[in-house]
């Protein structure tokens, strides 16, 4: 199942507010947040994940051994973001748990997600990973 269609069908897609006293003094305009499992379900530890936005400012982060990843986006960065292109990577191989395929989705924003200093907006996604066929 693609990303795009978890986003339909769970409404995983949700840019929400956090309140203010979670990041007191920030200038976090948005946090991606993101949890990389396999066809069961099960979290998947070490795999690369390249964000990049708008064509720009490509960063590399692994998740952990519960499968997430997070990054948090400046109000600096955010001048101009209408794309972010998030691309999830098996790096090594067999010792996650196999030979997991690379999963890349693109997501578009619209100029209506606004947002303030005291409340960045998160945008939480879930990657499903498939064994490779080798």
């Amino acid at each position: 199942m693609s990303l795009k269609s978890i986003i339909s069908a769970l409404g995983i897609f949700a840019l929400t507010s956090c309140t203010s006293d979670l990041y007191e003094a920030s200038d976090i305009y948005a946090i991606i947040k993101g949890k990389v499992t396999d066809e069961a379900g099960t979290p998947i530890e070490h795999m690369e994940v390249s964000i990049e936005l708008s064509h720009r400012d490509d960063r590399i982060y692994y998740t952990s051994s519960d499968g997430t990843f997070i990054r948090d986006i400046t109000y600096k960065e955010s001048r101009n973001i209408k794309r972010i292109a998030i691309t999830i990577t098996d790096t090594d191989g067999e010792d996650n748990g196999g030979h997991f395929a690379t999963n890349s989705e693109e997501i578009h924003l619209l100029d209506e997600a606004k947002t303030t200093e005291e409340t960045p907006m998160i945008l939480n996604l879930e990657f499903r990973c498939s064994l490779a066929n080798l």
